[in-house]
């Protein structure tokens, strides 16, 4: 009997995480194998190349959200995984994108944040790239590579 099982891409459950602390902010950055997230990368992907074959005039004028921004709200909606936000009430604000720039423009220092979870997003994400790219299988040398007629 032939089970499909044998066929199973080799599984990638490895998680990366930092903590960031900045002006009472403390957050929990993790990276891991996500569908929703490597579709979001990716788009993130596509606006850093278009971003990059405008002029600068082209890119003041730009009608859409630009590859920075969509960065932020993906860690916003995928990277963050705990945080010590909360509301003038005293209770937790939900971890999206959107609360995520809330919180960026809220703080004295932004650009020093900004560049903080940028800097250990970026870590996570190439230890992560790392890994995964180390498990993939490699391709046999038994063959010539040529298909058989």
């Amino acid at each position: 009997m032939f089970k499909l099982d044998v066929l199973k891409k080799p599984s990638f459950d490895q998680v990366f995480s930092r903590e960031i602390k900045h002006e009472g902010v403390e957050l929990t950055l993790t990276v891991k194998a996500d569908e929703a997230f490597l579709a979001a990368s990716e788009q993130v992907r596509q606006l850093q190349e278009r971003e990059a074959t405008l002029k600068a005039t082209d890119r003041l004028k730009r009608g859409y959200v630009s590859a920075f921004e969509a960065t932020i709200f993906m860690i916003g909606e995928y990277i963050i995984e705990k945080w010590n936000v909360e509301d003038c009430e005293g209770k937790a604000v939900p971890i999206n994108g959107e609360n995520l720039e809330v919180v960026i423009n809220n703080i004295n220092e932004p650009m020093q944040f900004v560049e903080k979870l940028l800097n250990e997003f970026n870590e996570c994400a190439s230890e992560f790239s790392k890994a995964a790219n180390e498990i993939k299988k490699k391709p046999s040398t038994a063959t010539s590579g040529k298909s058989k007629k």
